[in-house]
């Protein structure tokens, strides 16, 4: 059930058995809410012309054209209805076409707008920082997704953790094993990770004491 009929259902009496159209649950809508209504309004025509959109760069692969139409979509607010797959469609157009610095703006902005897809913001950028062999600035990213989410496990953590920890060219005072227990505990404590980190960096050694002031 959605929205609309929800509202129609608190509506009508509990005896009465007729459903509504669409249209006729949007127009009643109008009259019990008008904001909620044109809210609604506006998800329709966003949706439509993403359909649109996507349909069009199926057919000529124009991946230009389908970047500009999300950079209008953004320079609006970003999408107006739920769904990740949605939301992190420019991210994944801009990595696709190698505008890395594009994409880590927009994860930005997704960041503070959507909240509840903090997580997957961070898996984002620990992918990216990655890729760009900047292992210690990625690694950051990887405790704080673990530590937002339980989906992502201790030992799926460590896994990928100790992948990333060994590719660090920066010789630490402690073993794989050591750096990667303490990167969960970290996690598992919560609070300002950023500066736990930098502490930790600085006591095994990959950071210069300088970073603490910074």
């Amino acid at each position: 059930m959605n929205v609309i009929q929800k509202i129609i259902s608190h509506l009508k009496p509990k005896t009465t058995t007729r459903t509504f159209t669409d249209e006729e649950a949007r127009e009643i809508t109008r009259q019990v809410d008008p904001e909620l209504a044109a809210a609604l309004d506006a998800q329709d025509a966003q949706i439509e012309a993403i359909q649109a959109a996507e349909a069009q760069y199926k057919q000529d692969n124009d991946l230009n054209a389908l970047l500009a139409f999300w950079d209008d979509i953004w320079a609006n607010g970003g999408t107006k209805f739920e769904g990740s797959h949605w939301c992190f469609r420019a991210v994944d157009l801009n990595l696709k076409a190698g505008n890395n610095d594009k994409a880590w703006s927009l994860l930005g902005i997704i960041y503070v707008k959507r909240p509840n897809y903090r997580e997957k913001v961070h898996k984002y950028r620990y992918k990216i920082l990655k890729q760009e062999k900047r292992y210690m600035g990625s690694l950051e990213h990887l405790v704080e997704w673990y530590a937002m989410t339980g989906a992502y496990d201790k030992d799926k953590f460590l896994e990928e953790a100790r992948r990333t920890v060994k590719k660090v060219d920066v010789k630490a005072s402690e073993d794989t094993e050591k750096i990667v227990e303490k990167l969960a505990d970290i996690a598992e404590r919560g609070g300002d990770i950023h500066e736990a980190l930098k502490k930790y960096y600085v006591s095994i050694g990959w950071l210069d004491e300088k970073w603490l002031n910074s």
